[in-house]
Order: C-alpha cells, then sequence, then structure tokens
C-alpha cells in the first residue's frame, strides 16, 4: 500500500570519497528518468552517518513536491550536489592552462576585443571544476576553453 505520495524522498548513493563534499542544505538538481529531460531543484535534508557494507555507499536525503504525480515511488534518478566548499571561485578546468613557468593562467576579457593573461592561485579541482583562490573577482570574464591558443598568440606577438 502506498499512502500520500504529494511529496517524494529522492535517495541519494554517496560514495566515501564524497562525503566531504556534501552537507545538509547543499542545493540538488534531480533528473528523474522519463520525464522528459525536466530537472528539478531540492535542497539535501539529511546525510546518513553510516555506509551500507554491501555497496560501500551512504544516504543522502531530499524531498521532491510531487502535486502532479509525475513520481512514483522506487523511480531512478540521477543528481548533481551543488556544495558551496572553499573560499574561492569556481571557473571551468578547461579555462585553465599552465605555462613554461609551473603557474596557473587564465584569460579574462578587458575589454570587447582585449584580453588579458592573469596568474591565478589553485585551490580544489575537479575534472569540470577549479577553485581560483586568488588573481580573479567574481566580475571577471574568464574565457571558458582554449585559453593556451590566446597565449601562444600572446607569444608570437612579442618576439
Amino acid at each position: 500500500t502506498i499512502g500520500k505520495t504529494r511529496s517524494v524522498w529522492v535517495l541519494l548513493d554517496v560514495y566515501q570519497d564524497q562525503f566531504s563534499r556534501i552537507a545538509v542544505g547543499d542545493s540538488v538538481a534531480v533528473s528523474v528518468d522519463g520525464t522528459a529531460d525536466s530537472v528539478y531543484t531540492a535542497k539535501i535534508q539529511f546525510v546518513s552517518p553510516v555506509l551500507d557494507p554491501s555497496t560501500m555507499t551512504g544516504k543522502a536525503r531530499c524531498t521532491l513536491g510531487n502535486d502532479s504525480g509525475l513520481f512514483r515511488p522506487a523511480m531512478f534518478c540521477s543528481a548533481r550536489v551543488f556544495h558551496p566548499a572553499g573560499r574561492g571561485l569556481l571557473v571551468p578546468s578547461t579555462a585553465a592552462f599552465y605555462d613554461g613557468n609551473g603557474k596557473t593562467y587564465v584569460f579574462v576579457k578587458t575589454s570587447r576585443d582585449a584580453f588579458q593573461k592573469r596568474e591565478i592561485k589553485i585551490g580544489r579541482v575537479t575534472r569540470e571544476k577549479l577553485e581560483s583562490l586568488g588573481g580573479l573577482s567574481r566580475t571577471d570574464l574568464v574565457v571558458a576553453d582554449r585559453g593556451i591558443f590566446l597565449n601562444e598568440e600572446l607569444q608570437l606577438s612579442q618576439h
């Protein structure tokens, strides 16, 4: 017997290396299989303090409103958690490049047709994002991809 389903719990599997990157209150973008590529937002309400030894995962829980009855118990979903860890700004990993001096740089747009090479200090790094701990402000427009080519142009123009 299924009770009221005006709201449904979404239970997320959390691997042990992910526990430090999630917390109660974090935003979650949930994609539910079979719901026309829609993304639903929620907040983590609970993070389990234990791991299931058979799956080596713990659970995080959030709740989705379900007034329309779209969601059914035991449906599969995928979720992306947004955790505001660290004190820096996040930029795409593809924005950063490394010069011959071992430092990390990005290009920042300074005017319509001008860019500035800027050294940044790196914090946490994932496959998709890196944390800039210094060198950027929130209002900077960063070249998101292929900044290395701008760097090559810059070096050629200096010779």
